[in-house]
């Protein structure tokens, strides 16, 4: 409440300061307030289009307040608004293009953060592989043994620090952005797959 009050004082002696918007907006919502924290961050994006830090703000409040589609595609600015984030990993550097619906072919996807998020997102896999021709999956080695008896024997496994070749596949995809994809709604978290993992 009293980092509230002083967004709001910064807010009041310069009303186009983006950074006490963005901050109010951040503010706002962890306490919960989260049309007010909307409001808040899309005035610092009015003043600051480019502002990365604004955009991923509104990125982590809309889908806090379960407007997932918009929610995921500000959720790009993550790769601009890094240095707000610990625990993003490095963006891979391929000449090969950003995989979406519309195509098939051979898909890498490669991971980004924790292995908690890599446990939670594998959750899309069994949707990803029917529609794709072939998936290659970087992953934590510990996971390894726990995907390859939980997933289609299809997929190809790899350690994340293991280098893989561009020849081997014709799209790649982070795979946080798969939520993008498949979970815009509330109704598409509940028809994914239950249970994904075998013990």
């Amino acid at each position: 409440k009293d980092a509230e009050l002083s967004a709001r004082k910064a807010i009041y002696l310069n009303p186009y300061l983006e950074i006490a918007h963005s901050n109010l907006g951040a503010i706002l919502s962890d306490l919960g307030k989260l049309n007010e924290a909307e409001l808040s961050v899309r005035r610092a994006i009015d003043l600051n289009p480019k502002s990365a830090e604004a955009n991923f703000h509104l990125a982590q409040i809309l889908i806090k307040a379960k407007k997932f589609k918009e929610g995921w595609i500000q959720y790009e600015w993550r790769w601009k608004a890094k240095k707000q984030i610990n625990s993003i990993g490095e963006k891979l550097n391929s000449s090969k293009p950003e995989w979406s619906l519309k195509n098939r072919g051979r898909v890498l996807i490669w991971p980004e953060q924790g292995i908690g998020d890599e446990i939670l997102l594998a959750s899309l896999i069994p949707e990803i592989i029917k529609k794709v021709d072939h998936l290659i999956l970087k992953v934590d080695k510990r996971l390894i043994p726990l995907y390859q008896r939980s997933f289609d024997k299809k997929i190809t496994f790899v350690d994340k620090q293991d280098f893989v070749d561009v020849e081997e596949y014709d799209f790649q995809i982070p795979i946080v952005s798969l939520a993008r994809l498949f979970r815009t709604t509330k109704e598409s978290f509940n028809s994914g797959t239950k249970k994904y993992l075998n013990a």
